[in-house]
């Protein structure tokens, strides 16, 4: 894993943490109560095309040689040609 690929995982993974907590959500509810609902720009597509990225270079655990690659909503190793878990 390169550096750079690291760091975008652990980017990901902390922007998914904190859309998980409790405290963050109610900042948003008590937004909404005041101002009501959000409607200013966001960056949801941008973090679904680096998760989508991120996980094309993820390596097979099967066969620990293919890229695994998504199709439709299953990830294939064209190595192997099994389903790695992702």
């Amino acid at each position: 894993m390169t550096p750079l690929e690291k760091a975008a995982r652990e980017l990901v993974e902390r922007l998914r943490f904190i859309h998980e907590d409790e405290q963050y959500k109610s900042v948003w509810f008590v937004n909404q109560n005041h101002n009501g609902p959000y409607a200013g720009p966001n960056y949801v597509k941008e973090l679904k095309a680096l998760e989508a990225a991120l996980e094309q270079g993820k390596v097979c655990p099967g066969c620990q040689g293919g890229k695994l690659v998504r199709i439709s909503h299953n990830t294939y190793c064209p190595m192997c040609h099994g389903k790695g878990t992702v």
